[in-house]
């Protein structure tokens, strides 16, 4: 009769554990490579946050607004490392702000500016300034039809101006005379030519504090300063205008200019950048410009009296939200301050803290056998069982499946063997356990039945 050996029962393979003193100091070191990874990211974002920008300063060749960047440039290079500013002559400085070929524009509040605009500082006001013969001066719109208008300077700002507020008064376009001389001379020639012609100019108020506004033409006695008409009709229509109040005698004492108080219009020149500049560099740029305005000023001719900008929401232009958090001296929270430093660092300190978490439990991880890996075990109980001869070895066999299932059950509960393929495991223990059952029955027949004499 062939006998077949019993299998080894099986036994869980011994965990291989880490000394707990290895363990302690490999998670101190994983902890503190943690640390230094999210220190180095905190650090480069701060470096990020804190490196120099460059910013283009978009200005009319020969103008005062290039002289103001000039004077610019050594302010920021000793008062700050974050900023730096590179002049940046353009025949048309606004359209080229507009097509971002620069970050930085002095512009007139009656510039067509992009919606990300915003300002940083008001470098000048600019005021309008009607001269006329005495006894002249017209009082309403109406009364400039078919007079000559002579514009004080040839710039193209100053007569796309007139024009507009031709428009407003509602002239007819016959009616409208408009006159470009080329220079000073030519203006006085042609305010003298005719007893109701007027000047138009828009004059820089750190110019018309100096007095002499036209040469001598405003020092004479047949000269007036008159008001602009209907001026607040002008503000509603026309973009960029305020009124203004200029008090007597401010431009001139002897003689006294204005002789009385004028009612006019005003402009503003504004250091503008877009919206998307930095709030620590759009603050720490209008902090610099207001804190040194006696070095950016040009006297007599620009940038006399900077001011900040006007941070209301309903404002014309809207300030930067920056240059509002200095002008309104808002305080900041820790958040506030270093809440980029966080943004960067935790994403990076969570990426590596997972990594370290990963990499500790496979250096740690007690290796284990999987349910699946035992299925072979009871295979072979299945086949000693199947081809049992007598009661005996079936006996033997089902003590071996016994004991193979209180030991994985076990392992189990002490998650020392690994779930994986449990299934089969199931199935192949369902199936041998029939095969016993059967073979049980058929040798218990056998035994009952009684043998025949040969």
């Amino acid at each position: 009769m062939e006998t077949y050996a019993q299998p080894s029962a099986w036994k869980p393979a011994p965990r291989k554990r880490v000394a707990l003193v290895w363990r302690v100091l490999l998670g101190l070191a994983l902890f503190a490579l943690t640390l230094l990874s999210a220190t180095l990211a905190i650090k480069a974002g701060r470096l990020w946050v804190d490196q120099v920008k460059t910013l283009k300063f978009c200005v009319a060749r020969g103008g005062a607004d290039e002289r103001f960047a000039e004077r610019l440039q050594p302010v920021l290079a000793a008062h700050t490392q974050r900023v730096r500013v590179v002049v940046t002559p353009a025949p048309d400085a606004p359209a080229a702000f507009e097509r971002h070929e620069c970050d930085l524009l002095a512009a007139r509040s009656d510039a067509k500016l992009p919606a990300s605009a915003r300002a940083l500082a008001i470098l000048e006001k600019d005021i309008v300034i009607l001269i006329a013969h005495r006894g002249k001066a017209p009082e309403t719109g109406a009364a400039l039809r078919n007079r000559k208008l002579i514009l004080a300077r040839p710039k193209a700002a100053d007569e796309a101006l007139l024009r507009a507020i031709l428009a407003a008064y509602g002239l007819p376009q016959a009616d409208r005379r408009v006159i470009v001389p080329p220079d000073g001379e030519g203006v006085e020639k042609a305010f003298r030519a005719g007893a109701a012609n007027v000047i138009f100019a828009v004059v820089p108020q750190s110019k018309l504090l100096q007095g002499d506004l036209l040469r001598g033409v405003t020092r004479e006695n047949n000269v007036i300063f008159a008001d602009a008409p209907e001026a607040p009709v002008l503000v509603r229509k026309i973009r960029g205008l305020a009124e203004e109040t200029v008090e007597k005698g401010l431009f001139s004492g002897a003689p006294l200019l204005p002789g009385a108080d004028l009612s006019t219009l005003s402009l503003e020149t504004r250091l503008v950048t877009r919206g998307s500049l930095r709030d620590a560099i759009a603050a720490e740029l209008t902090r610099l410009i207001l804190e040194n305005k006696g070095d950016l000023a040009l006297p007599g001719e620009f940038a006399d009296a900077i001011s900040p900008p006007d941070t209301d929401k309903n404002a014309p232009l809207l300030a930067h939200p920056g240059a509002a958090q200095y002008v309104d001296d808002e305080e900041k929270s820790f958040i506030d301050l270093y809440g980029d430093y966080f943004y960067l660092g935790a994403p990076v300190a969570g990426m590596v803290g997972s990594f370290m978490v990963w990499l500790f439990g496979r250096w740690t991880r007690v290796s284990s056998r999987s349910a699946g890996d035992l299925t072979q075990h009871v295979l072979e109980i299945a086949a000693q069982g199947r081809n049992a001869e007598t009661l005996a070895d079936l006996e033997a066999a089902d003590a071996s499946l016994d004991q193979i299932l209180h030991e994985v059950l076990m392992a189990l509960r002490n998650k020392t063997l690994s779930p994986e393929g449990l299934d089969v495991f199931r199935l192949a223990y369902e199936q041998t356990r029939d095969w016993i059952r059967a073979r049980r029955h058929t040798l218990t027949r056998l035994a009952e039945t009684p043998q025949e004499p040969g």
